[in-house]
């Protein structure tokens, strides 16, 4: 788990497959998708890293598609 929080200013509509999802902390019906393609990855979440070094690692693992 890693702490984060979420700042909209937009909306995206993709058809890319969610490689995570956050979940709230105290609103759970509704969750922030991390995409993933090639070498971007990309999310509304604004994640605190040293919270959690080791899933901050694999987020940013290069996934070949």
């Amino acid at each position: 788990m890693m702490r984060c929080h979420t700042f909209h200013h937009s909306l995206i509509e993709t058809a890319l497959k969610p490689i995570a999802t956050g979940e709230r902390l105290y609103n759970t019906s509704v969750g922030e998708n991390i995409f993933q393609l090639k070498r971007l990855t990309a999310s509304y979440l604004h994640g605190y890293f040293a919270s959690n070094p080791i899933a901050t690692a694999q987020l940013f693992r290069y996934c070949p598609y």
